[in-house]
Parts: C-alpha cells; sequence; structure tokens
C-alpha cells in the first residue's frame, strides 16, 4: 500500500472495467494504479480519464500492486484471477467468477492458501434504479421499509445476441 490507500490493478476496461475505474477512483481509500485490456486503445483511453499507468498485459512486476479487480469476458476472469491469487493478491472479479464450478472451486483453495481475499463483485446498489429507490426512501417520501423485493434482468441491446456473453466458449453459458 502506497500511503494508506490500496492501489488496485483493474484488469478489463470495457463497459463494467470503465464503471470500476470510475468507483475505484472515487473511493478515498483506493488509487487505480494500472489499467490492462487487451485491446491497448481502450486501456489508453480509461487510464487516461484516471491518469493513470495502462499496458496491454499484465507486467512482470506487480509488487507496487496490492489487489486486482477482473471485470472481463466471461472466459478470462478464470486466468486473471488465479494470476493474481497466485502472487498472493485480493481480487475482487465480475461475476460469474470463472465458467465452471471446477475453477471456482480451483480459485477458493488458492486463495485461502495464500491467505488472501477473493470475492465475486454483484452489487445491486449500483444499479440506477436500485440507486434512485435508495434516495426516494432516505428522502422519506414512502415511510418506513419493512423489506424489499427486487426482480431484475437485462433487456439487452441492439447488437447484444452477437457479443461474446451469448457464445457459450466465452462466456460458460447459463
Amino acid at each position: 500500500m502506497a500511503g494508506n490507500k490500496i492501489n488496485i490493478c483493474l484488469i478489463g476496461a470495457g463497459r463494467m472495467g470503465e464503471r470500476w475505474a470510475h468507483f475505484i477512483d472515487e473511493n478515498k481509500k483506493t488509487n487505480l494504479s494500472l489499467v490492462v485490456d487487451k485491446d491497448l486503445k481502450t486501456a489508453s483511453s480509461v487510464a487516461k480519464k484516471y491518469k493513470t499507468s495502462f499496458s496491454s498485459k499484465l507486467p512482470k512486476s506487480l509488487d507496487e500492486i496490492d489487489a486486482f479487480v477482473v471485470v472481463t469476458p466471461h472466459k478470462y476472469l478464470y486466468k486473471y484471477s488465479k494470476e493474481a491469487l497466485s502472487l498472493g493478491k485480493s481480487v475482487l472479479v465480475e461475476k460469474p467468477g470463472c465458467t465452471n464450478v471446477e475453477q471456482m472451486k480451483e480459485l477458493n483453495t488458492l486463495a485461502k492458501k495464500n491467505k488472501t481475499i477473493f470475492m465475486i463483485g454483484y452489487n445491486y446498489r449500483f444499479i440506477d434504479s436500485v440507486a434512485e429507490a435508495k434516495r426516494i426512501v432516505e428522502k422519506g417520501k414512502i415511510g418506513d421499509v419493512l423489506f424489499i423485493r427486487i426482480k431484475h434482468g437485462h433487456a439487452g441491446r441492439k447488437g447484444y445476441n452477437e457479443e461474446w456473453r451469448m457464445n457459450k466458449k466465452e462466456s460458460g453459458g447459463g
């Protein structure tokens, strides 16, 4: 840790990577130290916005990195999470974490062995509609809340059926 900030390497600078870069940068306890994406133009764009380093691959030395946030297409989640955990670094990986149960078991075992933190990121509080509902509750507009039930889905977008998410080899299916 540099000072009292956790230095984070973001792997994956696409749509969700951009969102994570914002959250990392916004947090007073974290520092976005490195953005890695196989598409150098994408890595560069995010890194420049947050005034940090970028690369198309992980550098040989990662001593200055304390933790990783892995936000890639599903088929790469396991690879990068395993690499980071093997280095003794903590990992927050986007859902689903990997593409099969065997990989997940291996990552959990590796995290325990190296005494690191391994977490799957899927936090509803960052969804716009949930954040708006929280604001309404905090303003007292609807009275005391006893419980909340949420149904959430993804309506897709134009061309969504052509994206990697719809390819079982890339996403793991499900």
